[in-house]
């Protein structure tokens, strides 16, 4: 677990670092570690605040020019909660939903102290970004792609709808209907939707692997690319290399600093000669190749 004393280190090193507050430079073995996948820290304008799900479910839009512009899809921001005297010594990592212009775009549920905070911003005030930080999806070229989605999962995936279109199928999994959120925001973007619950009360009852294992017996794509729960991630992943698929996943750590320093974030993934190794979910990652992740 990161302690308050070394991430108060970190923070000290990323502040000499980024800010050139101080003469004295990190120490070699920290900065080795800091990848500058991190482009810009930035006061963004809040320009609205919206329920998605009253009390629980917020979409965030902000006016970020410094970071907005640079953000591939699926990659990450860290945001400052609490306000200027907070007393939350770690930002909170977020997806970015999708971009537009020099506007961004982040979708979350309320489910501690900081993004209650968040939940009570409003347009016009200002919150402090870290960001674009880790991978993100790879949109290039002319593949067919599913986008498979689960609960919160599904806005990792938002921007990758709206850079590919109707190459892509969205595939979304909740629990309930009364959870059932941006269907609308993929379509609006091009790409054709598939929503299933585990209740059934969409229509359709099961679980969003079902939808994906239909979709790849008719044929037709060529990658997958997958957020949301755990086991859901690893089943789909399964199931879409076992047909011969590429697939793609974004895994979710807890974070301590969100650069690369402090090594909270940290999953087992498979070396390139087939031995273990550790790598770093906010900077060497979020969004890693399936077949290297060892579950």
């Amino acid at each position: 677990m990161l302690t308050m004393t070394a991430y108060n280190g970190i923070l000290k090193d990323i502040k000499n670092t980024y800010n050139n507050t101080k003469n004295e430079a990190p120490p070699a073995e920290r900065m080795e570690k800091m990848d500058i996948n991190i482009k810009n820290k930035q006061k963004a304008l809040v320009l609205s605040s919206d329920e998605l799900i009253p009390g629980t479910l917020y979409s965030l839009t902000l006016r970020a020019p410094d970071i907005a512009p640079l953000t591939l899809p699926g990659q990450l921001v860290h945001i400052a909660v609490g306000g200027e005297d907070s007393a939350f010594s770690l930002r909170r990592p977020f997806s970015v939903a999708y971009t537009d212009g020099d506007v961004l775009c982040v979708r979350y549920n309320v489910v501690g102290e900081g993004t209650r905070w968040l939940s009570g911003v409003r347009a016009g005030d200002v919150l402090d970004l870290l960001g674009p930080v880790g991978n993100g999806w790879d949109v290039s070229g002319t593949d067919k792609i599913l986008l498979c989605g689960g609960g919160t999962g599904i806005y990792s995936l938002l921007g990758a709808s709206k850079r590919l279109g109707a190459r892509a199928k969205a595939l979304l999994g909740f629990r309930s209907s009364p959870l059932v959120n941006s269907t609308g925001d993929f379509e609006r973007f091009g790409s054709a939707v598939s929503v299933i619950t585990d209740d059934g009360t969409s229509g359709r009852k099961g679980f969003v692997t079902e939808l994906l294992e239909n979709e790849i017996k008719n044929g037709g794509w060529d990658r997958v690319f997958i957020c949301g729960p755990h086991n859901m991630m690893k089943n789909a992943a399964e199931t879409a290399m076992k047909a011969g698929l590429t697939v793609y996943v974004s895994l979710e750590e807890h974070m301590g600093c969100g650069i690369g320093a402090c090594m909270a974030c940290v999953c087992k993934m498979v070396r390139g000669d087939g031995g273990e190794e550790y790598r770093r979910v906010c900077v060497d990652g979020p969004v890693f190749n399936a077949s290297e992740v060892i579950w």
